[in-house]
């Protein structure tokens, strides 16, 4: 009908147990959060908690980033979402794995131990830097940081 108003509803939150996809959003310089069932953003947030997780990159996606010198998604992080806000890289206090990747030196995540396929639980979060640590008013760089408890029973499959 015309002059009809249409509500569209805002997207549904993730609820534990829901898979998701988690990459940095350059744009934004935060993480985007996806819903694997529907392809659709539903949250962005400065920090998640995902268990199950399984470290993607598209190597089409990385082979036009390498072309055009220009980033786009195509690396992510997919796993079961346990919480977001407000998590702390010190939850696992000890034992970790820092987890990075940057398409013009790898074609996969890695570690300083390799490459990095699979996890049980990853903690994504930001990391703020001061452009000048004498000056706050600055500004700050935004740092994406990824961790991976370092268990002792680790399965070696999903490294290299």
């Amino acid at each position: 009908m015309i002059g009809e108003v249409i509500r569209l509803s805002p997207p549904p939150k993730p609820h534990p147990g829901d898979l998701v996809e988690v990459y940095f959003n350059l744009h934004k310089k935060i993480f985007s959060v996806r819903l694997v069932k529907t392809r659709r953003v539903v949250l962005h947030t400065d920090s998640i908690i995902l268990k199950d997780v399984t470290f993607k990159v598209s190597e089409a996606g990385r082979q036009r980033v390498l072309k055009e010198k220009r980033k786009n998604v195509h690396a992510w992080a997919r796993g079961t979402f346990v919480e977001a806000g407000g998590c702390d890289l010190a939850v696992w206090p000890g034992k970790v794995v820092r987890v990075k990747y940057n398409p013009y030196k790898y074609d996969t995540f890695v570690t300083d131990f390799g490459p990095i396929h699979t996890a049980s639980q990853a903690v994504l979060s930001l990391t703020y830097i001061p452009k000048n640590e004498y000056d706050r008013r600055a500004g700050y760089h935004i740092v994406p940081e990824m961790i991976v408890p370092r268990e002792e029973d680790l399965d070696t499959r999903g490294y290299g």
